[in-house]
């Protein structure tokens, strides 16, 4: 009795029949035997779903149960159950990565080499990659040892390698640790399984087969791993034939620029492993080339392409090269460029092979569609007989999703989706980093935002708005809610209390390990968080509710929500698998997890009807094609550049080759890779070939042709290269789609009938063009008067003149603040607004004591003000904006330096009152115009019908009692932070408005208004006074010590315009030798001084009358509608656009816009 199995290899060009032997052969077995001993047929994983079909619609054949058709990992699992194993837990790639990174934390202190990058985002999926490699070419931690240790000459590899035997070796040591295997170790089990099977038969002549037939077919490359189950399994199968798509298993391996390189090198190392086995008798069989039968009978020129794909560089077809079956084009259409054609509706067979090219990849996707319907429509196809391919569909995925949906075209993307930002990951993701960081704000929005805890969508919004304006921080969230908060206008503690509670728990839960949970602690604890907000069920009302279909080429939400649902348990089950009882820190759990979130990914179920397959050429199996599409043939795009080396360099990689350890990834193999790809690609089809490219990609970057495309064109000089003309496509439409350009412009003008009326139902655009054309046209820069009215008051414009500097720098900016009422999002920080409340506030109260005391500001000594005002900023730091100055160090320590500002500015101030300034602070913080105010709006007529009223406040009000009358000469200041002055030309134009606006209302009040027995008020100045000024330079440190008060003084000065007339009440000392030093002086020589803001009180009363009629005039043109987006240039080198807080609202194209220059200042200015 012969109990040798028979294998044979079997190999064959592609379209030879190889997995068609391969079908016959199973099927035989399965109609002579329905009920004998197991066959398997094994794989690609992606290819086994089409491989049943196939096999299914071979012979009719009904089912069967005695046949597995597997991937190699899955047949490890059965060959392990099959021999009687108990099953081991095995750890998925996600929890490999996850163990990994937490293994980088723990020795990244003692790595060599990767210790600054151990813990980096990614390192550890980089790892598991070269690890996984390592485990597939045999080589062990030892191994890499020993080869480190011979290379003292070169120590960065040296090191290198040293830091992958320590991790490799504590990966495995954790793996044994915890009784685990992972996904890549499962074969070395199934072998060693295999081998000890083979030993326990005993004689060998007598020995019971395991499986009846073995095939294997789809594979280009086989790792040592893999070679080496085959070997152990087949002396356990009767039979076996192993097909490869290479010409011939013959003895000499082919050059590494062959097509063949790839899978020639696997059949040679097969071949050579199976000889040495006594228990195998080896046979190998090619199959020829079949040019009048097989996959290419039909189209000559698709065999001569495959004949010839390896030395197209070199040959001269003797046969009739293919050529353009295109009519030539009828006079209407666009003229034919030097050896090239418009894409054109052709009659007739079709081209067996056509080149476009396309002028982006939109246009590529738009051919694809066109040849597809084409394909369908004219010549009798069906979808299912057409792929689209391309090398990488990250280039262009979403451009065929885009266009295909456009021309209602079926298709099923063969690619895996990241699912790494799922509302669930997001949650457990942000959850934890929530209180592993201190309750972040964005960490904790990120929770609220994802849609799976108790809370509308409104409700959330609403929730951040307060939270940003209170500054809530943990412990607002978790304990009680204040009285201070109850007072929120929104009433948000119910639900705030709703949310918070699960939180509560889980801190809970991982506060009682010290936040440095154990796995299976961490895991349990993530479950309960689940569990306590229902995500089980709101998941499924998800998928409940997604009852109209998802678009073509995406996952639907029922599959997605369910699969994400799985893949998530499954990490929690690898976390308590791997990290029973290891504990970590939170935070370094939340680096662990992460690495295992950015793995997670879903995939459509293959297709089953009648549908269009999209997928790249290295993944996608679909043997039955009549089209084939290939689109992005550009160098660089396909065939790819090399790829970026990882941890091992390639010469790293040949370090270990000469060492006996051939990793098999270089440049040469990458290319030959590639070759063999591009070779698979172009013979797919069996009757039609359609290749594009692009001249630029998406980010308008150019791109050249593909050396593929040369290959061809030699091969078929005749071949020529068509250009897809888009403007050509309405006059050879093949869908509605492409005609809707032209039935925007003419639709709206037709009368309404039933056959439009349908048209316009079926085009969403049509209906938009309908409707947009019933409206009345408007001008870019203009609402009409009638809705400016609707907007700021039917009589009476009522806006503040902060927002009157708006329309002076940009309308648009106006209209939004003031027309749509749009605000900034009130956020509680410690900005540069903030701290000017602040000191406002503080200065406001220091007037309010006094004046309660019946004291002026002078009436104090200076010492005395400052202990006073220093009082004031302490209490009111205690409380102010809750908390604000004690949230946090950084804070806190902020606060004693603006009561240092304060001091010092209220002390000069007195100074100067009891030196030389005869002004007396009268009103601070003094609003007008506002509901409550104490003082009314400044209405100015606009025309006989409408008026502006004028609403502000006013920081500090400071007045002169003329002894002789009852009127009183007004000055007012306006805080700043730091020193500022008046420009003349921001002045002119009204970007300056707010002092010279304040001064005139003040000085247009009524009698007794702002003073009892003032009947007017006389404007004298306006200033800036800035409450800490700009350091002052010195020659030596002793120097800038030694004169403190002149330095102070300097960084107070005020800065504005006033009244020349005025100057002796503004400062006594003013002609003096010794003058205070309160505004702005020069001096030349003996010359008196030139005070440079003084202006005679003709110019000063004109300059506020000016004001007065450019706030007539922005009236008039608000409320005639001018909405301009119409922003100035404000200096040299900034633009109203760097202050404006619309830029999302606008969206202005800054580096092109053309800026309003401001009008120069005139004579009469």
């Amino acid at each position: 009795m012969n109990t040798k199995t028979t294998v044979t290899i079997v190999t064959g060009p592609a379209g030879s029949g190889k997995t068609h032997r391969c079908i016959t052969e199973i099927c035989s077995a399965l109609e002579s035997d329905p009920a004998g001993p197991p066959l398997v047929f094994i794989a690609p994983k992606q290819a086994t779903f089409q491989l049943e079909r196939q096999i299914l619609a071979a012979r009719q054949i009904p089912g069967y149960t005695r046949l597995s058709i597997v991937s190699f990992e899955r047949m490890a699992e059965e060959i392990l159950a099959s021999l009687g194993q108990a099953p081991c837990p095995v750890l998925s790639d996600q929890g490999r990565i996850m163990v990994l990174r937490a293994i980088l934390h723990q020795h990244a202190p003692s790595l060599r080499l990767f210790h600054p990058t151990a813990r980096l985002p990614g390192f550890a999926l980089e790892l598991s990659q070269t690890l996984r490699e390592l485990q597939q070419h045999g080589l062990s931690p030892k191994q890499l040892r020993s080869i480190a240790e011979t290379l003292t000459d070169q120590p960065r590899l040296e090191n290198k390698l040293e830091d992958l035997a320590t991790l490799f070796g504590a990966y495995i040591d954790w793996l044994n640790d915890h009784h685990l295997h992972d996904v890549g170790s499962i074969l070395d089990l199934a072998t060693n399984a295999l081998r000890a099977a083979s030993k326990a038969i005993s004689p060998p002549t007598t020995r019971k087969p395991g499986w009846a037939g073995l095939w294997l077919d789809g594979f280009a490359e086989l790792s040592p791993q893999e070679i080496d189950l085959l070997a152990n399994l087949l002396p356990l199968c009767d039979r076996a034939t192993l097909a490869f798509c290479v010409e011939s298993a013959c003895a000499d391996l082919p050059t590494w620029n062959s097509a063949w390189c790839l899978v020639g090198r696997t059949v040679r190392t097969l071949i050579s492993r199976l000889e040495q086995i006594p228990n195998i008798s080896l046979t190998t069989e090619t199959l020829p080339r079949q040019p009048h039968a097989g996959r290419f009978a039909d189209s000559p020129e698709l065999a001569l392409l495959e004949m010839s794909w390896e030395s197209a560089d070199r040959i001269r077809p003797k046969i009739e090269a293919v050529t353009n079956t295109n009519p030539a084009p009828q006079p209407q259409q666009p003229t034919r460029g030097h050896g090239q054609s418009k894409l054109s509706k052709h009659q007739g067979p079709p081209a067996p092979i056509r080149i476009f090219r396309c002028s982006t990849p939109q246009f590529e996707a738009t051919v694809a569609a066109r040849e597809i319907l084409s394909h369908v429509r004219e010549h009798g196809g069906r979808f299912r007989d057409t792929a689209v391919l391309v090398r990488s569909l990250a280039t262009h995925a979403d451009v065929i999703r885009r266009v295909f949906t456009r021309y209602q075209i079926p298709f099923f993307l063969d690619r895996r989706e990241s699912v790494s930002h799922h509302p669930l990951v997001e949650l457990t993701r942000a959850a934890l980093r929530t209180i592993a960081f201190g309750w972040q704000h964005h960490d904790w929005m990120s929770v609220l935002k994802t849609e799976l805890l108790p809370a509308s969508d409104e409700a959330v919004d609403r929730l951040e708005n307060e939270a940003l304006a209170r500054g809530w921080d943990q412990s607002r969230w978790l304990a009680n809610m204040t009285a201070s908060d109850r007072e929120s206008p929104d009433q948000l503690e119910h639900l705030i209390s709703a949310i918070a509670k699960p939180f509560r728990e889980l801190t809970a839960a991982l506060e009682s390990d010290q936040n440095k949970p154990s796995g299976r602690s961490l895991a349990r604890a993530i479950s309960r968080f689940w569990a306590d907000l229902k995500v089980s069920e709101r998941l499924a009302d998800w998928s409940r509710e997604s009852a109209a279909p998802a678009p073509v080429g995406t996952v639907p939400p029922a599959q997605l929500h369910t699969t994400v649902w799985e893949q998530l348990n499954s990490l929690l089950e690898d976390v308590e698998l791997a990290f029973a009882n290891n504990k970590l820190d939170l935070r370094e759990w939340v680096a662990v997890l992460e690495a295992g979130f950015q793995n997670l990914t879903v995939g459509l179920i293959p297709p089953a009807l009648d549908q269009v397959l999209v997928g790249a050429v290295d993944r996608s199996r679909n043997p039955n094609l009549a089209l084939v599409i290939v689109l992005g043939m550009n160098a660089s795009i396909f065939p790819t550049m090399p790829v970026k080396p990882g941890i091992l360099s390639e010469s790293d990689r040949a370090v270990l080759a000469n060492r006996g350890f051939d990793l098999a990834t270089n440049e040469r193999i990458h290319l030959a890779r590639e070759k063999f790809l591009g070779y698979i690609a172009f013979t797919r089809s069996s009757n039609k070939l359609v290749l594009t490219y692009a001249e630029r990609d998406a980010g308008d970057r150019p791109l050249t042709p593909s050396p593929f495309i040369s290959s061809l064109k030699r091969l078929f000089p005749e071949i020529e290269v068509e250009v897809f003309c888009p403007q050509a496509v309405q006059a050879t439409a093949i869908h509605p789609h492409e005609l809707i350009p032209r039935l925007i412009e003419i639709v709206p003008g037709l009368p309404q009938d039933p056959a439009c009326d349908s048209l316009t139902q079926r085009f969403p655009e049509l209906q938009i063009a309908r409707q947009t054309a019933l409206v009345p046209p408007l001008t870019q820069n203009a609402i009409t008067p009638a809705v400016a009215q609707k907007l700021y008051g039917p009589t009476s414009l009522r806006c503040s003149v902060s927002q009157l500097e708006q329309f002076a720098a940009c309308p648009f900016q106006f209209f939004v603040s003031a027309g749509l009422r749009a605000q900034e999002r009130d956020i509680l920080e410690l900005d540069a607004r903030t701290v000017g409340t602040f000191l406002h506030e503080v200065l406001a109260e220091f007037h309010r004591r006094l004046a309660a005391a019946g004291s002026r500001w002078r009436d104090v000594e200076p010492q005395q003000a400052r202990k006073l005002v220093a009082d004031i900023a302490s209490e009111t730091i205690q409380s102010y904006a809750r908390d604000l100055f004690r949230s946090s160090r950084d804070r806190s320590l902020t606060a004693p330096a603006l009561v240092g500002i304060l001091e010092d500015f209220v002390e000069q101030c007195v100074a100067w009152m009891r030196a030389g300034y005869e002004f007396d602070p009268c009103a601070v913080e003094t609003a007008f115009g506002t509901a409550g105010a104490p003082l009314p709006a400044w209405e100015i007529p606009i025309d006989p019908e409408h008026s502006i009223a004028l609403r502000g406040k006013i920081d500090r009000v400071d007045v002169y009692r003329d002894p002789h009358t009852t009127a009183a000469w007004c000055v007012v200041v306006d805080y700043k932070l730091s020193e500022n002055k008046f420009n003349d030309a921001h002045l002119a134009n009204g970007l300056q408005l707010q002092l010279p606006a304040y001064l005139a209302a003040v000085a247009n009040l009524a009698p007794g208004k702002l003073l009892p027995n003032v009947t007017e008020c006389v404007p004298c100045g306006m200033f800036y006074v800035p409450l800490r000024g700009p350091e002052s330079s010195a020659y030596s440190r002793a120097e800038a010590v030694a004169d403190t008060a002149v330095n102070r003084a300097k960084a107070h000065t005020h800065r504005g315009l006033f009244r020349s007339d005025a100057l002796a009440q503004l400062d006594r000392l003013h002609d003096k030798e010794n003058c205070t030093g309160q505004f702005l002086a020069s001096r030349r020589g003996k010359s008196p001084r030139r005070y440079t803001d003084a202006i005679p009180p003709d110019a000063f009363q004109n300059m506020l009358d000016a004001v007065k009629t450019m706030i007539r005039d922005f009236g008039q043109r608000i409320l005639a509608g001018d909405v301009s987006i119409d922003p100035c240039a404000t200096g040299t080198a900034k633009v109203a656009c760097d202050d404006c807080a619309y830029a999302s609202i606008c969206r202005i194209n800054r580096s092109k816009h053309l800026y309003r220059q401001l009008a120069p200042l005139s004579g009469a200015s």
